[in-house]
């Protein structure tokens, strides 16, 4: 299994580090381990949550924020 960290995560979405973060925090993130002192996404969890993201976003919710 591959993973991301949140740096790879805010260089693929294209936002913060911090926003990054937020989203962790807010329980928006696919499932994040924890190895030491550092936060990891699964890769293919990542690739399931950011295509649910386009699929919401074309079908014309409104929604500007991720859920």
């Amino acid at each position: 299994m591959s993973f991301m960290t949140f740096n790879d995560v805010a260089k693929e979405t294209g936002v913060s580090l911090q926003t990054v973060r937020t989203w962790n925090k807010q329980g928006k993130l696919p499932t994040v381990f924890k190895f030491g002192s550092q936060y990891r996404v699964s890769v293919h969890d990542f690739e399931q949550w950011i295509e649910a993201q386009k699929i919401e976003f074309k079908e014309g919710s409104g929604v500007t924020d991720v859920e």
